[in-house]
């Protein structure tokens, strides 16, 4: 090109008043440090591009950093394509991480998804220096997977630095990926703007505005699309006549635009040849593209290029992309649509293997030269098939879906004769395809792949893990175990490792012959020809097995040979066994070791990661959620809940979304109490209602528990018993049967029924799985407790639950044991013994504190402060938990907050005291919000129970001076 400098047309915006307001209200948001996005949404020609360029010069004169990303029709399948033009050219992130590719340059590392996703949302925190950040993403419903995998967990977060997500899409043409993103950003202020059609009178400004003829019927024929209405000003006659007859803007998707393709196909043919196969081959190239490279690439039929590039960007056909880089981009998508479409089959099949091939000549990476050798190899080309799966295996990790689609396209380039290399091909591609979650093909793939091994073959191994794998995600235990039937039928070396895959999928479908065949499986690897690998899969699958059905020796067992099969063994060499980790895993939580399941969960996730094995992750991470709140660490457990149901909703499977659900909501209990836990358990048994398998019932139960701590006993039953099988809950592991026991006692208790209850609790107490694991004792003991306190037997009860809480102690479960020291608290208040209940309630909430399972800290402080005489000086319970050498000094509250703590203190709402105090409310929930801060508490009820041990409501503290003005 020239060294003259082309600007895109500066001309102002005709009849978006009403959207110009909304995008700088969205933008003023960021100002109070709130995320934003804003949506546009409209068919094409509406002007969303237009819209999007306006919000950036708003936030750009804002003081704000402007990242702006363009989508492209033909370049669906290039990874990250909506995120390249600028994170490629961004800082280094933390680990030195490089961004994604832009068309031709640059790599994509082989990283976990999940630890991409956390690098590039870092980076892109960091943009903007600590200022506010604005990212523009246009043409959305043409973005590939990874770009929308990326959006959704930037959006499914909270931002700590002003920032603003604003994208724009065609409706119709919006896919489900795309929805769910959008759907996902509750932390974010949200602006959807659909830009109306403009008024008759809006396109005649917008004709005298560019100085263009507006001829009769033109209305009629654009319906208020502004891009039509443009391109049929400028098109004269010849352009009104193809338009005639084509396009309905109320018809299907594509008419509007497909009508104005065909008005400016007539501007684009009018063009001389030169020119011509200059715009056809940057059509071709992508969109932006580089006019050095496209120049290079057209010399051959216009050896004046540059000067050609010059020409179409004085037409205004090509312009500087609004980034202000050196890129070029076409001055609408439509318009790259018809250049593309109008060039010949036979030429475009060219021009794509001539960019191939300058690409391969600069270097450019696999993932690079892989959309134009999809489009132009040829079957039996096995150079090309290479080049595919080269790019497939690069972004398998980050980008499963993309690596799946190279996959696919390779398979039917290999030379009939590579029958070998066709199954391990279709191998990976199963892998990609259950990474990508789509799990229903990989499922096709294997089935197809089996059927066409011979029983000898060294895939068949590797295949039927895979299957085994996918059917357990997608729910489908029964029809996992039947194929893994007909496989132990034909015996073999393999057959060790199909028994334990078997009993897998059985004891997940409620099959009691889970046992018999993981117990075959561990005598088949007697044989000393089976492999450690084999021997160590079917002793981790006997051990998740023997715990579930309550065979503790033999778990425990199988559990310490495995655990020394597993010892001493690197990552690499872990990597094929990750199922051997979660199974094992899962059965040391079942059998109350739960720091040895978390560094078997964690190990796992480690490997995970490193290898690029995301569709195995979520599994561990479901299981890592309950063994860190076994461990008593619920923000751990809220945190690896979050991953969790990241990765799942990522694999797009629901039993696997239910399972995560269902652990979250668990861990909600105890923050938030069945207030915050009920929603969360409700949709995670909507979402498993189709199946009747393990993961079901434990979501079932969960809820049970929720309906119970909301005080619905009689429902809580009712979902007890459905998810337990009905009368002595036989679809209930047995190595959880007393804590379910102690449940259903503690609901009839609850609906005035002990005489229905005692035969429960007995039950629990005498059950072998009681005498075996310590907690499931404790839960028997706090069942007890709960039954004598019910029936007139304080005294008793407070003993009893004083050792449900030692026992939970010794075995390391401290939020139970927290559980029980509240029992406790409430039999010794009965007994007249309020100073010992205080001291219960004083442990129990400061090990709900340090845990963080704020509803149990608040109800500790609560009764703490009910029980404690007037006027005592210690009416929070952290003052009883805290030596007085250590205790904190006394906040240090504004003047308002003292005003605001003293009215809440008196039992106003925050409207009445937003009313008394002259303010709004959202004033008094701010003053509330620092006010908990401060005093270290998280709700009301705490701050009420904390008396005045912290402050006084008359202004004034006890211990630090007087209040800040300020």
């Amino acid at each position: 090109m020239s060294g003259r400098r082309h600007t895109a047309d500066a001309r102002g915006l005709v009849g978006r008043g009403s959207e110009l307001r909304r995008l700088q209200r969205a933008f003023s948001c960021l100002a109070d440090g709130r995320p934003v996005l804003v949506e546009i949404t409209g068919e094409p020609g509406m002007g969303k591009t237009r819209l999007l360029d306006e919000l950036a010069r708003i936030a750009r004169s804002g003081g704000a950093t402007v990242m702006a990303g363009r989508c492209s029709e033909y370049e669906r399948d290039r990874p990250f394509s909506a995120f390249a033009g600028f994170l490629d050219t961004g800082p280094t992130g933390p680990s030195g991480l490089p961004g994604p590719p832009g068309p031709t340059s640059g790599s994509l590392p082989g990283l976990e998804r999940g630890r991409f996703h956390r690098e590039m949302a870092d980076r892109l925190a960091g943009l903007g220096g600590g200022g506010p950040v604005v990212v523009v993403l246009d043409d959305l419903h043409w973005a590939d997977n990874g770009s929308l995998e990326l959006l959704r967990h930037i959006l499914r977060g909270t931002p700590e630095r002003p920032l603003m997500i604003a994208v724009a899409h065609r409706p119709r043409q919006t896919g489900e990926l795309l929805a769910e993103a959008l759907a996902d950003a509750a932390a974010f202020h949200r602006e959807r703007i659909v830009p109306r059609p403009l008024s008759e009178e809006d396109v005649a400004a917008l004709a005298r505005a560019l100085g263009a003829f507006c001829p009769p019927g033109l209305y009629a024929r654009c319906e208020g699309n502004p891009l039509y209405a443009r391109a049929l000003m400028t098109a004269g006659p010849e352009g009104l006549r193809a338009a005639d007859g084509h396009g309905d803007p109320n018809g299907p998707p594509g008419d509007v635009a497909d009508a104005v393709a065909q008005v400016l196909l007539a501007e684009v043919r009018a063009l001389d040849p030169a020119p011509l196969a200059v715009l056809r081959t940057a059509a071709l190239v992508g969109d932006p593209f580089d006019p050095r490279f496209v120049s290079g690439l057209a010399r051959a039929e216009a050896p004046d290029a540059p000067a050609l590039l010059d020409g179409l960007c004085d037409r205004d056909l090509v312009r500087p992309e609004p980034s202000g880089g050196r890129l070029l981009c076409f001055r609408h998508p439509v318009l790259r649509h018809a250049v593309y479409q109008d060039a010949g089959p036979g030429w475009r099949l060219a021009t794509h293997r001539r960019v191939a091939a300058a690409l391969a000549e600069r270097g450019a990476p696999a993932t690079a030269l892989a959309p134009h050798v999809a489009r132009s190899a040829a079957p039996g080309d096995r150079e090309a098939a290479d080049v595919l799966v080269r790019a497939a295996r690069s972004v398998l990790s980050s980008v499963p879906a993309s690596a799946a689609h190279w996959l696919g396209r390779a398979l039917p380039l290999l030379p009939e004769g590579e029958s070998g290399a066709r199954r391990q091909l279709s191998l990976l591609l199963a892998h990609a395809c259950a990474a990508a979650g789509d799990l229903q093909r990989g499922r096709r793939i294997l089935h197809d792949l089996l059927a066409a091994l011979p029983p000898n073959s060294p895939h068949r191994a590797a295949a039927l893990r895979l299957l085994s794998l996918v059917d357990r995600m997608q729910g489908k235990y029964e029809e996992g175990a039947a194929v893994l039937h007909e496989e132990s039928r034909r015996g073999g070396p393999d057959l060790p490792s199909v028994l334990a895959l078997r009993a897998a999928c059985e004891v997940l479908a409620g099959r009691r012959q889970a046992v018999d065949h993981v117990r075959r499986a561990v005598r088949a690897c007697a044989d000393r020809s089976v492999a450690d690998d084999a021997r160590l899969l079917a002793l981790s699958t006997r051990a998740l097995v023997e715990a579930c059905r309550g065979s503790v020796p033999h778990a425990l067992e199988s559990a310490r040979q495995a655990n020394g099969l597993l010892s001493g063994r690197s990552e690499d060499e872990l990597a094929p066994l990750l199922d051997c980790l979660g199974q094992l895993g899962w059965a040391q939580v079942l059998l109350e070791q739960p720091a040895r399941a978390s560094e078997h969960f964690a190990r796992g996730l480690r490997v995970a990661e490193h290898t690029g094995q995301s569709h195995l992750s979520t599994y561990l991470l479901i299981g890592q959620i309950l063994a860190v709140l076994r461990l008593g660490d619920v923000r751990a457990a809220l945190r690896a809940a979050d991953e969790a149901e990241e990765r799942s909703r990522l694999l797009r499977s629901d039993p696997m979304l239910a399972f995560a659900l269902s652990m979250r909501a668990g861990a909600l209990l105890w923050r938030d109490g069945p207030a915050g836990a009920a929603p969360v358990a409700e949709r995670a048994v909507r979402l498993g209602s189709r199946g009747r398998g393990w993961w079901t019932g434990v979501a079932r139960r969960i809820l049970a528990r929720v309906r119970l701590l909301e005080g619905d006993a009689l429902e809580a039953l009712r979902v007890l018993d459905d998810a337990g099988g009905g009368p002595g809950m036989p679809g209930v592991d047995v190595c959880a049967l007393p804590m379910w026991l102690a449940v259903q006692a503690e609901a009839l208790l609850v609906l005035g029924r002990p005489h229905e209850a005692e035969p429960l609790v007995r039950r629990a107490l005498t059950h072998p799985a009681a005498v075996s694991l310590p907690a499931q004792r404790g839960h028997a003991l706090a069942a007890r407790a709960e039954l004598l306190l019910r029936t007139g037997d304080p005294a008793g009860a407070a003993t009893v639950a004083r050792w449900a809480a030692a026992t939970f102690g010794r075995c390391g479960q401290p939020l139970e044991e927290a559980r029980c020291r509240l029992l406790a608290a409430e039999a010794r208040a009965a007994s007249g013994r309020a100073g010992a209940a205080r001291a219960e309630l004083a442990r129990a909430w400061a090990i709900g504190d340090a845990g963080g399972a704020r509803g149990l800290a608040d109800r500790a402080a609560y009764r703490y402060g009910q029980l404690s005489p007037s006027g005592a000086a210690d009416v929070h319970p952290s003052a009883a938990a805290t030596p007085p050498g250590e205790r904190k000094r006394p906040a240090d509250l504004t003047q308002r907050e003292h005003d605001v703590v003293a009215l809440v203190r008196s039992g106003l709402t925050n409207a009445q005291v937003a009313q008394r105090l002259h303010v709004t409310v959202k004033a008094v929930e701010a003053h509330l919000t620092r006010t908990y801060r401060k005093l270290g508490v998280t709700s009301r009820s705490a701050l009420v129970a904390m008396g005045g041990h912290e402050f006084r409501g008359d202004g004034t503290t006890t211990a630090a001076g007087p209040p800040r003005t300020t």
